[in-house]
């Protein structure tokens, strides 16, 4: 579709140049079948082809971790191993490249513990265009693109997942796939905060200042 025809414009550039739809989340985040409600916000092909390779990549890490649900463990085996890994072998070895082994010591304990390194800069980009996506869908007369977004990595811990339950904004989609927790602060000048979980192993903090 077109953005002359439809009126609409990418959430990320503000182009109406060819506007396709991009899905938030990314769906190749979940197992077949998908989900038949996920959200879509209308991006430019540019902005949509140069996301696409991120896309791949950042799944690749967020299904690597050993703790994953059995949705991450489904697209680790069938998706990454079984097709991303043999279409890729460049992002096959960056992703060889980015594990490591280090001690660590607890309870007086050494042990080695792996670990697996991801670009911060691709974390980035791929986490705060998730937070302008959703905030493009639920809070639409927000001109966020000027915003200031940081992003943190979280330890999981349950009182802060009990805590998100009981204040916040909630969405969840796919089985143990993706969990999104949103704060809105009020005054003049408010500060959003998302919180984004994968396959139940993984989560980040996207805090905006507006």
């Amino acid at each position: 579709m077109g953005g002359k025809d439809t009126g609409l414009v990418c959430y990320l550039c503000g182009s109406g140049s060819e506007i396709t739809k991009d899905h938030i989340p990314p769906k190749n985040l979940f197992p077949h079948p998908r989900p038949t409600d996920l959200i879509s916000v209308p991006c430019c092909r540019e902005c949509n082809n140069y996301l696409s390779p991120i896309d791949e990549s950042f799944r690749v890490f967020v299904s690597s971790v050993a703790k994953r649900s059995s949705a991450g463990d489904t697209i680790w085996k069938k998706e990454v191993v079984g097709k991303t890994f043999n279409r890729s072998p460049k992002l096959k070895e960056a992703f060889r490249s980015g594990i490591i082994t280090k001690a660590s010591i607890a309870s007086g304990i050494s042990t080695l513990v792996t670990y697996i390194q991801y670009p911060e800069e691709s974390a980035c980009i791929y986490l705060n265009r998730l937070t302008k996506g959703f905030l493009y869908h639920l809070n639409p007369n927000l001109d966020f693109r000027n915003f200031h977004y940081d992003v943190v990595q979280l330890i999981p811990d349950q009182n802060n997942v009990d805590m998100l339950y009981s204040s916040s904004y909630y969405l969840e989609k796919g089985d143990a796939v993706f969990r999104m927790w949103r704060m809105l602060s009020e005054g003049d000048k408010p500060i959003g905060y998302f919180v984004y979980v994968f396959y139940d192993a993984l989560i980040f903090l996207v805090k905006v200042n507006m």
